[in-house]
């Protein structure tokens, strides 16, 4: 047998510690919070397709959907302090990223009533997933989800408004289209394979 495959096996036999929406060593609760959507995937997708989405709307029009998605974020970050969430709402963010990228790629364009719906509900399944552990201290938890819902909010807000400020080129929106078709792609894929029973996490 060769080297390599020799170590390879070797690392098999022997996994190490896996750990999921773990802290950032020697950061503290609330620049944790801060990174923790960029540190998962999925919510990252949903985050980046609407924003990318609402952004595609010219003329820029952001106060309806960010006052629904800043306060349904608030409201879901506030219901996971009271109750455990399943380990299926990763599941749900995920078919909410089908669905936010298969907006972008086909460019929809939706009166602002339902913009704002479909950024609560995106907020919703993003903040239900979000949800932590008691902390070391009283307030670890409290800073932890703050700065989960800073850098959600934030992350939408500049992501539609970079996004409007794109010239209006065709090649540069027939792109925009095309990274929401591997959005959905990519949440399909994590999707089927969840159907089939494999854990996303």
């Amino acid at each position: 047998m060769r080297r390599p495959q020799a170590w390879t096996l070797l690392g098999l036999a022997l996994p190490g510690l896996a750990h999921a929406h773990s802290a950032v060593a020697g950061m503290n609760s609330f620049y944790a919070g801060l990174l923790h959507p960029l540190l998962t995937l999925p919510h990252m997708l949903v985050l980046l397709g609407l924003g990318i989405w609402l952004g595609q709307h010219p003329p820029l029009r952001l106060k309806a959907p960010m006052l629904a998605f800043a306060t349904g974020c608030a409201a879901a970050l506030l219901l996971t302090t009271r109750i455990a969430m399943p380990p299926s709402s990763q599941t749900v963010v995920v078919a909410v990223a089908l669905g936010c990228g298969m907006l972008v790629a086909a460019s929809a364009r939706l009166p602002t009533g339902l913009r704002a719906a479909v950024a609560a509900v995106a907020a919703i399944a993003v903040a239900l997933d979000s949800g932590v552990d008691a902390g070391p201290s009283a307030l670890a938890a409290p800073l932890t989800l703050l700065g989960t819902w800073i850098s959600t909010t934030a992350l939408v807000a500049n992501i539609a408004y970079y996004t409007a400020l794109c010239p209006k080129r065709q090649w540069l929106q027939i792109a925009l289209r095309i990274a929401g078709s591997w959005m959905a792609a990519a949440s399909l894929l994590v999707l089927a394979f969840a159907l089939k029973g494999m854990p996303l996490a």
